[in-house]
């Protein structure tokens, strides 16, 4: 008898481990809302990012307990559009800001803290991958297929395009804010020359790696939530950006 009763309290504890991973990987529809006024150059406290919705940063999963959990150092992000570009806002406490690289040249967030997007079209495996870091730097790559994303040769630097940064950073209360204006519409004329695919909608990660002398590990957080071995990639649950208005030509 205590035998059954501990097989069926194994079973609900699979089943609820199975089901808690199918929550994990979803693809969450994310509204971009439009002002025609919006830009990178309106600052932090612009009337126009009240307008868009705040969403949290939520920690990597190393496994099934990790689902939903909130990092050590909290984060969340905000999206909206000028009716073309693309603006992201971060804002991230920050116990310890800084990032090493001195050129744009390699991977930043191998050199400190780092805020990275992975865009990719709906038509296509190619997909962007665009990195800022606290001390204005910022590296665009095209990546050739997630399958190939940890090869040198399919990951192509490109220099021609260059997203408007702005960055506030206030040591005292710990916190680093960020403005990433990204101009979409040339992210689609040059995919669309690379692959020859027409671009229709856009698959979108977040991912934020937070280097600290004060915490234990690198932390890394994104939404929607990342899966430890989905890294420079879309992860299983990238989410759908549903622009309110013309964008992107």
């Amino acid at each position: 008898m205590k035998k059954r009763i501990y097989l069926f309290i194994s079973l609900l504890c699979l089943v609820s481990a199975l089901s808690a991973q199918e929550t994990a990987y979803y693809s969450p529809v994310l509204q971009v809302p439009c002002d025609p006024q919006a830009s990178g150059a309106g600052g932090f406290a612009a009337p126009h990012w009240h307008k868009s919705e705040k969403y949290p940063l939520i920690r990597r999963a190393e496994e099934v307990r990790d689902l939903s959990r909130l990092p050590i150092e909290k984060g969340f992000f905000q999206l909206l559009t000028n009716g073309k570009d693309l603006l992201v806002k971060g804002v991230f406490t920050d116990s310890d800001i800084f990032n090493e690289a001195t050129v744009a040249r390699y991977l930043l967030d191998r050199r400190g803290d780092t805020v990275q997007l992975c865009l990719k079209p709906d038509s296509t495996p190619f997909y962007w991958l665009l990195q800022a870091s606290p001390n204005d730097l910022q590296t665009c790559f095209l990546i050739l297929g997630e399958g190939r994303r940890d090869l040198a040769q399919s990951r192509k630097p490109c220099k021609e395009i260059l997203m408007t940064i702005k960055n506030r950073i206030d040591k005292k209360n710990n916190k680093w804010e960020i403005i990433m204006q990204i101009p979409l519409p040339l992210l689609t004329e040059k995919m669309e020359k690379e692959t020859g695919k027409k671009i229709n909608s856009w698959k979108f990660v977040i991912q934020r790696s937070n280097f600290s002398r004060h915490l234990r590990d690198t932390e890394i957080s994104g939404f929607p939530q990342l899966v430890r071995h989905f890294y420079y990639t879309l992860s299983p649950s990238s989410a759908w950006l549903e622009f309110k208005g013309a964008v992107g030509k």
